[in-house]
């Protein structure tokens, strides 16, 4: 199944997207994915708890492969096409290196090792969490321990003051979906806590610092994305599942945050790659609202994509994504859940795509003052004016065939105008001189 979607602005934003949906594998029954990753541009490894899935192509066609051990909470992290590492919650901490078809028991503890990663076959990190209530599994703690390895998970050395800060008191770390509370970038590694704090190691996990996000101390991160080691934007809830969502943005590694209520609830977030301040936001069925929403201002506004319930998502490649289906129960949606593969393919500011100009005049570009607009189309059409980066500017309703702007408000620089019709959208270039 193919579909060719245009996302219609939801939430005060501008820019536009095209994408084709795929949906590329279908489950014969609804089951939860925990995690997905894609270590190349080939290899895609899905863990549905119970089971777990391959794909060698990109995420077009799939295989299921052995699991080690099922149980309700798991997480896979996958190094290359043929090696992944594996948790089962109480259960062990497993390691394949032949594509799945044997697995190795590498570690168990008392405690939870809800959260690994590996920078290379030799060197990772884990964090475990000793469950809050006794003889129960559960995904909240009251302890949180950092662990290092250095001959691939065989052995296991935990960090410990002075080369961490000190938690707080009940200060943990929560199991997200896709370990997106917890993101790497080379041998830099982040992950965010239910103090509102950022942990951060710039040595793959040896030594970290901590940092507050501006949302306070009683914040729960759940969710974390970043571009780069500078642009990072965080969303938390104020009761772990409760009602006060925010979300909070920096520019400068941390040294400075905006915060904003995040109306749309819950989720999980994902930075958009090439776009500096851009993050998508998953939502699936445990969410007041479902679907996939984007935001271009760190997180101030959002517009939905797609909607679909959604809970995680990994990036093949810099406009390809794959993500999981999300439904509670046969009940809430179809008989089974599916992989979805997206190829976004961005309109405006690059390559900016114009459809049926000749029915629009736009002038004088560039413009000092006052930029005219006129149509030989009668009727209404709706013109917007936004940044570089997405944000609006200016919205209109044109009436006629003959509209001016006023831009002596404008800083100078380069602006994206959008004019919609019934069924004509026209996208240009304007600089204010």
């Amino acid at each position: 199944m193919a579909l060719v979607l245009i996302a219609i602005p939801v939430y005060s934003q501008t820019q536009l997207y095209s994408f084709d949906v795929d949906t590329v594998m279908s489950l014969d029954r609804v089951i939860i994915c925990h995690s997905i990753y894609a270590p190349n541009d080939s290899a895609v490894w899905a863990d549905f708890a119970s089971e777990i899935h391959r794909s060698l192509d990109g995420g077009k066609s799939w295989e299921r492969i052995s699991v080690p051990y099922s149980v309700k909470w798991t997480s896979l992290r996958p190094l290359n096409t043929d090696t992944a590492f594996f948790s089962a919650m109480y259960w062990g901490f497993y390691k394949t290196e032949d594509g799945g078809l044997t697995w190795e028991d590498m570690h168990k503890e008392e405690n939870h090792p809800n959260h690994f990663h590996f920078f290379d076959s030799n060197e990772g990190m884990m964090l475990d969490v000793k469950l809050k209530i006794h003889g129960q599994i559960s995904g909240i703690g009251d302890t949180t321990r950092i662990w290092k390895t250095s001959d691939g998970g065989y052995t296991w050395i935990e960090v410990l003051e002075p080369d961490r800060p000190a938690f707080l008191p009940g200060e943990v770390w929560y199991h997200h979906a896709n370990n997106m509370n917890r993101q790497t970038i080379g041998d830099t590694i982040f992950f965010g806590t239910s103090a509102g704090r950022v942990f951060r190691s710039f040595d793959r996990g040896n030594t970290w610092e901590a940092f507050y996000t501006g949302l306070g101390h009683n914040q729960f991160i759940i969710s974390i994305a970043h571009h780069g080691t500078k642009n990072m934007m965080v969303l938390s809830d104020g009761e772990y599942w409760g009602t006060d969502f925010k979300t909070s943005f920096t520019n400068d590694g941390g040294a400075s945050w905006i915060s904003y209520s995040a109306d749309l609830g819950s989720g999980s977030i994902a930075a958009m790659p090439g776009r500096d301040s851009s993050f998508l936001l998953l939502k699936g069925v445990y969410d007041q609202y479902k679907g996939l929403f984007i935001t271009h201002d760190g997180g101030k506004t959002f517009r939905e994509l797609l909607n679909e319930p959604l809970r995680t998502l990994t990036f093949v490649n810099d406009s390809t994504a794959i993500t999981p289906s999300n439904y509670k129960n046969q009940s809430e949606g179809p008989d089974s859940d599916y992989i979805l593969r997206i190829t976004f393919k961005e309109l405006p500011p690059a390559g900016i795509k114009e459809s049926n100009t000749g029915n629009i005049r736009i002038y004088p570009n560039p413009a000092n003052d006052i930029l005219t607009i006129e149509t030989n189309t009668p009727g209404q059409h709706s013109v917007e004016i936004s940044s570089l980066n997405g944000q609006q500017i200016y919205r209109t309703t044109m009436e006629g065939t003959t509209h001016q702007i006023n831009l002596s408000t404008f800083q100078k620089g380069i602006y994206i105008i959008t004019i919609r019709s019934e069924d004509i959208v026209t996208t240009k270039k304007v600089i204010r001189l």
